[in-house]
């Protein structure tokens, strides 16, 4: 039974994160955040660009709890 408590809980976990990051890329790196995200579809100079910063945001949460 743990087992199938584990699957599902994996499951679960993949669907919700797919879901949360596909609703973040579009109504958000595409919305209203695309001042950051416009330099990943642009070619760009060096080893950085603006859309590098969602790292730090997504994160922040993350290090924070």
């Amino acid at each position: 039974m743990n087992i199938v408590i584990n699957i599902i809980s994996f499951v679960g976990a993949f669907a919700f994160m797919e879901g949360f990051a596909w609703f973040m890329h579009k109504y958000v790196m595409h919305g209203w955040g695309w001042f950051l995200h416009k330099s990943h579809h642009e070619p760009h100079k060096g080893r950085f660009e603006l859309n590098d910063f969602y790292a730090v945001i997504f994160a922040a949460p993350a290090i924070w709890l």
